[in-house]
């Protein structure tokens, strides 16, 4: 995956192109960690316009909670218009927990049509149920079931790109919330998902996103700065520095 891919295409004209990134052979997994209100969901729905509009037959799955969608959705890129076709090709997947996940991805091989993305927002929300709270619980089972759950993610996906050509994999892509300065519980997601990004805050309403390899070499690397207002508006590019 690439940057540039959770931008509108019209607003890519008015920046020069990053250098480029792995295969996507290589790229098919892939988390996006951001603060709350960064904009991570935003993200996640140019990112799934972008891959239907690439292809005439693509489909994606946007996994996510259906009250967090309705109360808070995502803002799309100045001149996409919400009404297009090309929405009726983005498939909405409402689940309320864990186990919901769990048996999507159980059962993902049962899909009539196969799609290019899978995108689950707000990943470890998902694993915040009473039965991980209560101090009786077994002891990081809140952990134990975040890998067992990322395992099908991973099989699941592997098993679409069986099916598919080598130039149109399908890929994962899932985000997450964290307050402090990286990722949280990177020791899992780092097992699972090839590619890891990062947003960072630079005031209310502008942000930073780039490619996350670490505290000590995370300056230096490509980045996108946007605006989250009343549109996602993608403001600079900066290539990777030498």
């Amino acid at each position: 995956m690439e940057l540039q891919e959770f931008f509108s295409t019209s607003s890519l004209d008015h920046h020069p192109p990053l250098l480029s990134s792995p295969s996507p052979s290589s790229c098919c997994h892939a988390m996006l960690s951001g603060p709350p209100r960064s904009g991570k969901s935003s993200l996640l729905f140019q990112f799934a316009y972008n891959k239907v509009l690439a292809e005439q037959s693509a489909a994606v799955i946007f996994i996510c909670r259906r009250h967090s969608f309705e109360y808070s959705p995502p803002y799309l890129a100045e001149g996409i218009d919400p009404a297009s076709q090309v929405w009726e090709r983005v498939h909405l997947k409402y689940v309320s927990d864990d186990e919901d996940l769990r048996n999507f991805f159980a059962a993902f091989h049962l899909q009539r049509v196969l799609p290019r993305a899978v995108i689950v927002d707000d990943f470890s929300t998902f694993f915040n149920g009473w039965k991980y709270l209560e101090q009786s619980s077994e002891p990081r089972a809140r952990e134990k079931a975040m890998v067992k759950t990322l395992a099908l993610c991973h099989d699941a996906i592997n098993y679409a790109n069986c099916k598919s050509a080598p130039a149109t994999p399908c890929k994962l892509l899932i985000s997450d919330t964290h307050t402090g300065n990286e990722p949280q519980l990177l020791y899992i997601y780092r097992r699972w998902l090839t590619n890891i990004y990062v947003i960072k805050a630079l005031d209310s309403a502008s942000f930073i996103l780039s490619s996350y390899t670490g505290r000590d070499k995370e300056a230096g690397g490509p980045g996108a700065e946007y605006t989250i207002e009343q549109h996602l508006k993608l403001t600079s590019l900066h290539k990777a520095s030498q």
